[in-house]
């Protein structure tokens, strides 16, 4: 998922800015605890999350938000904001779905694992 997780910017408009995007602390990964606990993934420990389209380095945060199985990364954060200067955008399918020609949004799977 890459949903909106931002309390002081409204979009990537405004999280370059002092008054906003410092104060969120940058963008992170977050998964379940049981998740992270397979993956031998502590808080703030950085994480890879890879498919076959790209791979991005996060900071890890564990959450009780999300299932098991599912991961989010929070759309707002430009490519330099992130450590490897890969967005989640990068793990996204670009090809159009067969019915209506949109966006495969059910499309981007991924694996996480601790950065080695």
């Amino acid at each position: 998922l890459t949903p909106k997780h931002h309390a002081r910017f409204l979009n990537s408009g405004y999280s370059h800015l002092p008054k906003h995007g410092p104060a969120e602390g940058g963008p992170f990964v977050e998964l379940d605890a049981a998740d992270a606990a397979a993956r031998e993934l502590v808080d703030g420990a950085t994480a890879r999350v890879w498919n076959g389209r790209a791979s991005v380095q996060l900071p890890v945060k564990i959450s009780t938000r999300l299932r098991p199985g599912v991961v989010a990364i929070p759309w707002g954060w430009w490519m330099q904001d992130h450590p490897d200067g890969k967005a989640a955008n990068a793990l996204t399918n670009d090809t159009l779905t067969e019915w209506g020609g949109g966006v495969a949004y059910s499309d981007t799977l991924v694996e996480v694992a601790a950065l080695a």
